[in-house]
């Protein structure tokens, strides 16, 4: 499956989405829609990791998506970080950054999912 979702951690703190190869949208809104799901059941926040390191090319429409999907976090979302050495894709978070700078100030950019490991714990 080309989306995954699942939980990082025993804490139940930190979700983590793996993004391999070709992907769709609806593998995507599947993806969180258990995600959503795996955070209604807990009450305190939970931060993302969006590993797509191992992404291959982009569905149509990822800025618009990405807005509604930064819109659309459950109240008990964390710090979301994007684990990913695309130059490319950093442009586009710059880029969503800007557009919805509120909603996207918990987004953040890392190259790989130990340095977003490594961030949370140093801000714990």
């Amino acid at each position: 499956m080309p989306v995954t979702v699942s939980w990082d951690n025993d804490t139940h703190t930190l979700i983590c989405f793996g993004v391999v190869g070709r992907w769709t949208w609806q593998e995507f809104n599947w993806a969180w829609l258990e995600s959503v799901s795996m955070m209604s059941g807990v009450s305190h926040k939970v931060h993302f990791i969006i590993d797509v390191n191992d992404m291959v090319g982009l569905p149509p429409d990822l800025l618009t998506r990405g807005i509604n999907f930064v819109r659309s976090q459950p109240h008990n979302t964390g710090i979301s970080f994007v684990a990913t050495s695309s130059g490319f894709i950093n442009l586009l978070l710059s880029s969503l950054k800007r557009i919805v700078p509120q909603e996207s100030a918990y987004l953040r950019w890392v190259p790989n999912v130990e340095a977003a490991r490594r961030n949370l714990a140093a801000m714990a």
